[in-house]
């Protein structure tokens, strides 16, 4: 798959029949993003995005926002800046608000965990583990 076709796949899987606000679109770059606002009930809980820059060679970058951009018309979801802090549920050695699971690029940046390895081979299934692991922490 491509990560166009992830990003559909997401959507189509996960997002939409859960009843979660989602975007998808391609930046300027041409990579394929999402972002996903979580929902439990009544209730915003959670604002991540993933962007797909090498897929399957290379995990997709994760990013965390306040709950708050997703009514914001002007805002550009930029997945080159570290997110916001204090969206994520820890910080990065590089400063990036994120969680501590795997199969998103900053688990692995600068050797920050090991365990775990990306494999092409296997990246469907990292990046369902992945979505599974956001929602459950949301």
């Amino acid at each position: 798959m491509t990560g166009s076709e992830v990003v559909d796949a997401l959507r189509a899987n996960y997002f939409e029949p859960q009843g979660f606000g989602v975007r998808t679109d391609t930046d300027a770059a041409g990579f394929a993003r999402l972002v996903v606002r979580v929902r439990r009930g009544d209730v915003d809980r959670r604002l991540f995005g993933l962007r797909f820059v090498d897929f399957p060679l290379a995990p997709p970058t994760l990013r965390f926002w306040t709950l708050a951009r997703w009514e914001d018309g002007d805002f550009d979801f930029d997945f080159t800046t570290p997110g916001e802090t204090s969206s994520g549920l820890v910080t990065a050695k590089s400063g990036v608000p994120t969680m501590c699971i795997p199969y998103h690029a900053d688990y692995y940046k600068n050797e920050w965990h090991t365990d775990k390895p990306w494999t092409a081979g296997s990246a469907e299934d990292h990046v369902a583990d992945l979505v599974e692991n956001i929602l459950r922490r949301s």
